[in-house]
C-alpha cells in the first residue's frame, strides 16, 4: 500500500492535531496516509493489542503507564525531488518511559 502525495493541494506537511483545517482534498490524501501507518503496525506487525481499561488497570502496577504516541507527517519526494509519497509514521514517545532499557531490549519493526 502506498499513498501518492501527487494531488496534494498545499505542499506542506500537517500536524495530526490540525487536519480540520486541511482542504478537503488534501484531508483525504493525509488521513489514508494514517490508515496505512496504522493498519500496518497493528494488522501486519502486530505491535500492539487492544486491551480493555479493567485489563491496563491490572497491568499498569506491573508494567508501569502507558507511553504516549504522536503521528509525524513527512512528504517524500521522488528521484526528481517532485513530491511522490504522502506518509504518517507513528512513533511511541520513548524518552517519557521511566524504565532503563538497553538496545537491545527495544523493537523497532
Amino acid at each position: 500500500r502506498r499513498v501518492s502525495a501527487a494531488g496534494l493541494d498545499s505542499l506542506v506537511e500537517p500536524k495530526l492535531h490540525k487536519h480540520k483545517s486541511l482542504s478537503p482534498n488534501d484531508k483525504i490524501i493525509w488521513d489514508k496516509s494514517y490508515l496505512e501507518e496504522y493498519l500496518g503496525l497493528h494488522e501486519t506487525t502486530q505491535t500492539w493489542e487492544y486491551i480493555t481499561e479493567d485489563e491496563y488497570e491490572v497491568l499498569r502496577p506491573i508494567i508501569g503507564n502507558a507511553l504516549p504516541s504522536m503521528a509525524i507527517s513527512k512528504i517524500k519526494p521522488d528521484e526528481n525531488g517532485s513530491p511522490d509519497r504522502a506518509k504518517y509514521r507513528i512513533v511511541v514517545l520513548g524518552n517519557l518511559d521511566p524504565h532503563d532499557w538497553s538496545n537491545s531490549d527495544c523493537f523497532a519493526p
